[in-house]
């Protein structure tokens, strides 16, 4: 059941909370200092166990820790209360982690007293926004703002920058088998691969799958396999002509004065057969007496 609307996005649900919706909270919040960016010891901040990032690359936190070892954390993290010393992080648990691989003491956050919907709104849409995003995970945060905020697909792209088709296409990626969403996460098998297996059952995805990361196929080579695998016949590419046939293609249509094709087959590629087009029988008889004459 839709919880509640996206609003303005990420922008809208950081800005302070204003005096009036603090005043009409059940109890009454600590002040925060306006909610102005404070250090915060690293070990009290746990990450959110409903984040919608799904993994965080060695390689990537590693490079984002030697940029804060050198400036520091330039952007504060966006954490609410558990307890009196303890927070939970609803945005930049990336940060956090990489300030860890760093030993800093402490991170600069702002803290604010957000309910349950608000913190996995914050996450999906801060999630959504990184350009490192797995596409695994990009495609459950999209199901999530459907599915859980009821919005439409459309509604969903106009907030991100996104096409709405881009956003229904990675929402299909949900229908694959988990094993082929892990192949796919783990970059085994592209997307263009991953949208030619939604056309087959559960068991041929996998099979398929399997099949295209063992013999590393492209995309192109993947699509005729799973062509043979549904019994239809693959795409071939288009040979380049014969030279040396397109020339007698050529002379024969001059001296017939009709145009002719000539096509080789055969393992040898040494036989072949003539066509000679006509339009009426009229034209048919032209060609013969041409002939006759030669």
């Amino acid at each position: 059941m839709p919880r509640q609307s996206l609003g303005k996005g990420l922008d809208e649900l950081l800005k302070p909370i204003s005096t009036t919706e603090a005043e009409t909270s059940t109890t009454t919040p600590p002040d925060y200092t306006k909610f102005s960016p404070k250090e915060l010891p690293i070990e009290r901040l746990q990450p959110n166990p409903d984040q919608p990032r799904a993994q965080f690359h060695e390689d990537s936190l590693r490079e984002l820790a030697n940029t804060i070892e050198q400036v520091g954390v330039v952007q504060p993290i966006l954490v609410r209360p558990i307890d009196s010393e303890n927070y939970q992080i609803v945005a930049g648990e990336r940060r956090w982690r990489a300030a860890a691989l760093c030993k800093l003491a402490t991170v600069p956050a702002v803290i604010r007293p957000l309910d349950d919907d608000k913190v996995l709104l914050v996450a999906l849409i801060e999630n959504l926004q990184r350009e490192d995003l797995n596409i695994v995970d990009e495609a459950e945060a999209y199901f999530r703002l459907h599915d859980e905020f009821g919005l439409t697909h459309g509604e969903i792209g106009a907030a991100l920058g996104k096409a709405r088709s881009s956003v229904t296409n990675l929402i299909r990626l949900r229908g694959l088998p988990p094993r082929v969403r892990t192949h796919l996460r783990n970059a085994d098998i592209e997307i263009g691969h991953a949208k030619l297996l939604l056309g087959l059952t559960p068991d041929l995805q996998i099979l398929a799958t399997r099949q295209i990361v063992k013999r590393q196929l492209s995309v192109r080579q993947a699509e005729n396999f799973i062509k043979k695998l549904k019994g239809e016949t693959p795409v071939s590419k288009e040979k380049t002509p014969d030279p040396n046939v397109t020339s007698l293609q050529n002379e024969l249509s001059e001296k017939l004065g009709a145009p002719t094709s000539i096509r080789m087959f055969g393992k040898s590629k040494k036989k072949g057969e003539v066509a000679i087009r006509f339009t009426s029988l009229d034209e048919l008889d032209g060609i013969l007496d041409h002939l006759r004459r030669q």
